[in-house]
């Protein structure tokens, strides 16, 4: 329970109020602390005792104003009692999401503006954990031999009966098949949603919450995490947001089987990463799974 007196704490100067945000995120407890004279957004992670997720997210933050993609400012990130916690600037404004439908069209071609600077943003290595600034400690052909190396006669999914040799086989091509593609990497946000925007009083559209952000294959998967989890393939905002980032029809038809392969071995590598570390989510990842796998 966060007071105005623990508030303070944190922010570093007096808190005359405290407001929960809920609703906006899984992961953090976040709240609006007014002073006298500001207001700050206050994040703490209840479940990590590292720093390491909120140093990621400013360095990306920082690293996406240089491009010219409107946030919030950090403030400062810390740990207090054993969790890590992260002060930013307030945005006054509305929610991406809480903006009427007719309007939210403006903010998907923003989206695809930002995403395209985004991807320009220099990075080196591979997923979710960066070990120093714009370094992340995976390597994409690890990844990949991983989960084709996985669809073996032991291979876990068989025992809980999730896949079949066929769909094994059929997993084992498709994979294969990306080993021999090119593809370019760059850094993504992985989470672009009305619900990380806020619009401004005078009309400027931010983006916010890096925490998922990694060094993926650019664009594929984030217009795959947009067609996952907020937009159809042909609604008139997928179509301007691809428009705003330069992504021709054409070009994206021809893209569309390597993001399906692409989001496919991202759920499979997901699945077997729960398996081993997280069983009381198998049904939730099965689930997803099967939706890639068709």
């Amino acid at each position: 329970m966060i007071t105005t007196k623990s508030a303070s704490d944190y922010i570093g100067e007096d808190v005359i109020k405290v407001k929960q945000i809920t609703g906006k995120g899984e992961v953090n407890d976040t709240h609006i602390c007014s002073t006298s004279s500001n207001k700050y957004i206050l994040r703490i992670n209840p479940e990590e005792s590292m720093l390491d997720r909120f140093q990621k997210e400013e360095w990306c933050m920082n690293q996406a104003q240089k491009v010219g993609v409107p946030g919030a400012d950090v403030i400062k990130i810390g740990m207090k009692n054993d969790h890590p916690y992260m002060v930013l600037s307030y945005i006054d404004g509305v929610d991406g999401d809480d903006i009427e439908k007719n309007k939210q069209v403006r903010i998907w071609q923003a989206l695809g503006e930002y995403t395209r600077k985004i991807h320009s943003i220099k990075v080196s290595g591979f997923g979710e954990n960066m070990t120093s600034d714009g370094i992340f400690d995976g390597s994409w052909e690890e990844y990949l031999e991983y989960n084709i190396s996985s669809l073996s006669n032991q291979d876990k999914l068989f025992e809980l009966g999730i896949i079949t040799q066929e769909k094994s086989n059929l997993l084992r091509n498709k994979f294969t098949k990306l080993r021999d593609t090119f593809f370019t990497f760059g850094m993504i946000h992985n989470d672009l949603s009305l619900n990380n925007t806020r619009v401004s009083s005078d009309g400027t559209i931010y983006l916010l919450d890096w925490g998922s952000a990694e060094v993926s294959v650019a664009p594929h998967m984030d217009l795959a995490e947009i067609l996952q989890s907020s937009l159809e393939e042909n609604s008139k905002e997928f179509g301007l947001f691809l428009e705003h980032y330069g992504i021709s029809k054409q070009e994206y038809e021809t893209m569309k089987p390597d993001i399906a392969s692409l989001k496919l071995l991202q759920c499979t590598d997901k699945l077997r990463w729960t398996i081993d570390r997280c069983p009381e989510l198998i049904t939730e990842k099965t689930k997803e799974f099967k939706t890639a796998l068709g």
